[in-house]
């Protein structure tokens, strides 16, 4: 399986390592550094010992295993590398002076934590301990990118934090994982270090829990050289490990029983929309009442003007007959008999009719309830040996209830080993497994059809990482992990006239067996397995080499291996297609990173080198695969790229600093893009799509510039601007023969990205929560690599040239949103709040806080002129409230949380963009001339229905309840 890596790159890596010596990738520790001076003559004290005692653990003080410290230079300077996210004590000691002790020092990753002593002669001889609790620094002085630390023993008590996903939904600068503008798939996400991201698309293979994570970095611009394969950004997770004491947490939630559908009937009272019941409701079929009606059979179908309604397909009468032609042929001859005949044959109709939609009046309010629960524990297992696990498992029911939920299953857990005082040793496994349901509603005349297709997705991951500490200013860490990516897709098939699963029990599913049908409830008919294995090394050498530079150097050797297997159209033989692929790609880096520290300037430089080889083959001429005796002739190269990153610090004084980055940014193109293979029905040489080796790298050149200021009152403003050049982004194309065509990607289009950020946040005190916005300007040619696709000929049409152009206006891509404004606000009550019952507090220990995201709508083309315009309106505005209210109870040892949440409490709308605003769709145009009906299907008229599940994409008002206890 991995010959090819073996056999080339196995010399390359050793070099490597000897050319490094022991060099890493992605980020997990933190390093705290200041001076220690006298009070009174403010000289430095030479030789005084800095020393890290305790962790902070849930509010506890908990002794290190071994502490660990440093002592001061000539001038009183020092540092403390290696420290694990989370909050410390520590102790200063310096003969003839008091002792001072700092808690709950906060130690962030990839951060320099600043503190300074300054200590008091002793009057008398003997200790005197002065202690002291840490303020948190409302500017970082070393900031030279655009950067938020999330600590999740701090989050994970706000409204809706659930997983990365939901952190990611705090940034002003990411909307549905694009980062500041760039398209979907550009950003890394690691966990434990490596990677977590699907070679095939370059997303997120996974969202992790927040339960089993200590930290969560979010970057969205200018990181380091450490950190490659991304263009817009960088999301670093760090998880849990165990401590030295056993701490567990269980969590329970559930919803309250509530509707996913809306019932868009306006109320007059309240002048807003209400939300839903079951889609089955009779009043919510504007239609059913009028066909249930056997009279109404007999009138003439409005979609074929002349013809009986009943002739749509239902068997009975002279088919599409003329009503005047059907009336001469009947076999009644009176009048009356035909009349009487006819009602008959509608009565039938209707009838039948009534069989296909026996779900009409159906409750399911209990379906409806989601759940999830949690579990993490953490704590020794022996001296030198600690264990940490956590698991999640949820359910979360569609809009309309199938045989089984949407479920997804979750674990994290590893073992830390120190084996010899300057050795760690840990061993990760995660264990992600998700089933899905995606699909579609769609409303028709005589039945309506839910499309529903089966997804079962399983991620694991295996991880080892060694740390030797060589001294207290070198460190190595070395890391290998294996990422197994499965995702299989089932259809619902009919096999010799037997259901494979069969549905017939649940009224929710319709047989809709026929001479064309072989799908049952509707089912997509796409299967398949999509497989990819990734191994992962990657080692890095930290080193302080004196206390202005900070040095890192690494190298990440990545190997995979690709299986795809998947069935497209099986319904319709003659769209048929097959796509199949197996292949061993390779990639790495090799960087050097030097943090230089100087009084007023701070700079993070670094190079990054990128190599990456697909091993496989390829048409040297493109036009090559049209002719049916053509092979593959030429083997993919090594390649390699280059890529500085700088980032510049400047303090201007305690409260101030101003900050400049700059950095390009490299991303190789998923394998889906180079090896995908499609292939018309069972033959191996009707070529549909193919994929391009020859693809190169997608380049982003950014610049941000900024301020951070400190403000009264314990606020922080944070304002800075951005500028993205991004260029060789993947686009479709169509390469052309004398008669055939096949697909392909190629590199052409580009994005220019521009805007700017206002960040005011405040961390301390009972009242606490941020203003973040983002102003925002995306365009380019297209949004994804499908928007603009181009065509290749073989003969050249002299009139249009070799190359058939999209259009040469640059567009706002479709995700750009203008403004987006998040805004959260938080009250905590204290111990003793209140009132004093029975000798409680029943209002001391609430916490309440709310969220709310504002955001410009997405832009859409609309253009009735003929000029062609193209992406010249905005869809709605989105608007979101959640808020949570929790009071924690303490019982003995054991917290017991109790907490309310409820979730778009505004009951505001969000359309669905793609069935509302894409040209094609019935609401499209109503949008523009029949917005205030837009949510009633018309195109039957007068047999007209709602369609809110097919054009309102999100949930109404609803609550839930969780019980949170930790001891």
């Amino acid at each position: 399986m991995l010959k090819k890596f073996v056999s080339g790159y196995l010399g390359l890596l050793g070099a490597f390592i000897v050319l490094v010596g022991t060099a890493g990738y992605g980020a997990s520790t933190g390093k705290i550094s200041g001076t220690v001076t006298g009070s009174e003559s403010g000289a430095p004290l030479i030789g005084a010992n800095v020393i890290v005692t305790s962790e902070w653990e849930n509010g506890e003080e908990v002794p290190l295993r071994d502490p660990v410290g440093a002592a001061t230079d000539e001038k009183g300077q020092y540092f403390i590398l290696n420290l694990d996210p989370g909050k410390y004590t520590i102790r200063v000691d310096y003969v003839g002076y008091t002792t001072e002790i700092t808690t709950q020092v906060i130690v962030n990753v990839d951060r320099t934590t600043h503190l300074n002593f300054s200590l008091t002669p002793e009057a008398i001889k003997g200790e005197t301990v002065t202690v002291t609790g840490f303020r948190r620094e409302v500017v970082q002085p070393d900031l030279t990118a655009t950067r938020k630390s999330y600590n999740v023993s701090e989050v994970e008590d706000e409204v809706g934090v659930s997983d990365i996903s939901d952190i990611l939904e705090m940034q002003s600068g990411v909307v549905d994982e694009h980062f500041r503008g760039g398209r979907s798939g550009e950003a890394k996400y690691l966990l434990s270090g490596t990677s977590i991201v699907n070679p095939l698309t370059n997303d997120r293979a996974f969202s992790p829990d927040v339960s089993g994570l200590e930290e969560v970095e979010v970057y969205t611009s200018g990181f380091s050289a450490e950190y490659g394969n991304a263009q817009s950004g960088v999301v670093n997770m760090v998880p849990r490990e165990g401590k030295s004491r056993w701490r567990s947490r269980i969590e329970f939630a559930i919803s309250s029983p509530y509707y996913k559908t809306w019932e868009t009937r306006f109320d007059a009272d309240s002048s807003r929309y209400q939300q839903g019941g079951s889609l089955y409701r009779r009043h919510n079929l504007d239609y059913f009442n009028v066909l249930n009606d056997t009279s109404e059979w007999l009138k003439e179908d409005p979609i074929n003007p002349g013809h009986a309604l009943f002739d749509r397909g239902f068997g009975f009468g002279p088919k599409y007959l003329p009503l005047t032609e059907w009336e001469n042929t009947w076999p009644p001859t009176s009048a009356e008999e035909k009349h009487a005949d006819s009602l008959k044959v509608a009565n039938l109709a209707r009838v039948a009719w009534l069989t296909a939609n026996r779900s009409v009046g159906l409750e399911y309010p209990e379906y409806n309830m989601d759940y999830e629960f949690k579990f993490n524990t953490g704590g020794p297992i022996s001296e030198n040996m600690r264990l940490f696990f956590a698991g999640t498992q949820s359910t979360d029911r569609e809009a309309v209830p199938t045989t089984i939920p949407e479920w997804n299953r979750q674990f994290i857990t590893n073992l830390t080993y120190f084996p010899v005082e300057n050795d760690k040793l840990s061993f990760i496994f995660i264990h992600d497994q998700s089933y899905d349901l995606s699909g579609f509603w769609e409303r028709i005349l005589l039945e309506r059809e839910l499309s529903y297709s089966k997804i079962n997705t399983t991620s694991r991951q295996y991880g080892a990482d060694w740390k030797h500490i060589f001294s207290k200013a070198h460190f190595m860490t070395t890391h290998f992990s294996v990422l197994d990516l499965t995702s299989r897709e089932d259809v619902e098939l009919i096999q010799a006239g037997e259901l494979v699963n069969d549905y017939s029990k649940n009224s929710n599913w319709v047989d809709y067996r026929g001479p064309n049908q072989l799908r049952v409830g509707r089912t997509e008919d796409q299967m398949g397995t999509e497989s990819t294995t990734t191994y992962q090394f990657e080692t890095k050498m930290t080193s302080q080499v004196n206390h202005e530079n900070l040095l890192k150097a690494g190298l990440q050797v990545n190997a995979y291996d690709v299986d795809v297997n998947r069935d497209e159209n099986l319904t319709s033989p003659g769209d048929y297609r097959k796509v199949q692929f197996e292949e061993n790609p390779v990639e790495g880096a090799l960087f050097i990173q030097d943090k230089i520290d100087f009084e007023g300037l701070i700079a993070n430089v670094g190079m990054r080198m990128d190599f990456y080889n697909f091993n496989t083959a390829y048409y040297e001429d493109r036009f090559a695969p049209l002719d049916r005796d053509a092979t593959p002739n030429q083997k993919t190269q090594l390649f390699t790229h280059l890529e500085p990153r700088i980032g510049i610090s400047f303090p201007v004084s305690e409260e101030t600093v101003f900050h400049l980055n700059y950095g390009s940014f490299m991303q190789r193109p998923g394998f889906n893009s180079i090896l995908y293979n499609r292939v018309a029905g069972t033959s191996t040489d009707d070529i549909v799509e193919m994929g391009n080796p020859q693809l190169k790298p997608q380049i982003t050149n950014a610049y941000d510039v900024g301020i951070v200021k400190s403000i009264p009152f314990g606020f922080s403003l944070d304002i800075s601007a951005y500028y993205k050049d991004v260029k060789d982004l993947i686009q479709r194309a169509f390469i052309s023969g004398n008669s055939d065509i096949y697909a392909t990607y190629i590199n052409r289009d580009y994005a220019d990205i521009k805007g700017f950020h206002i960040d005011l946040e405040r961390h301390t005190g009972k009242i606490n929560g941020y203003l973040r916005y983002n102003w925002e300007a995306a365009t380019g040619k297209s949004s994804n690599a499908l928007n603009a696709p181009v065509t290749y000929f073989k003969d050249p049409n002299p009139e249009f040239g070799f190359t058939e152009l999209p259009d040469p206006q640059d567009i706002y891509l479709d995700f750009d949103r203008t403004h987006k404004i998040v805004m959260k606000l938080e009250y905590n009550t204290g111990e003793n709040a209140g009132f004093n019952l029975f000798s409680a507090h029943p209002l001391g220990r609430i916490s309440v806080n709310a969220r709310y995201r504002v955001m410009s709508g997405r832009p859409y083309t609309w253009d009735q002129t003929g000029k062609g315009l193209k992406m010249n309106k905005r869809t709605p505005w989105e608007y979101d409230l959640r808020a949570r209210i929790m009071k924690r109870i303490p019982i003995n040892e054991t917290d017991l949380v109790v907490y309310v949440e409820g979730y778009n409490l505004l009951n505001s709308l969000k359309w669905d963009y793609n069935n509302t605003f894409t040209t094609g769709h019935e609401a499209y145009t109503r949008w523009h001339t029949d917005r205030e009906e837009v949510l009633t299907w018309k195109e039957y008229s007068p047999y007209v229905t709602s369609q809110e599940i097919y054009l309102l994409d999100n949930e109404p008002r609803h609550f839930r309840v969780g019980l949170v206890l930790k001891f």
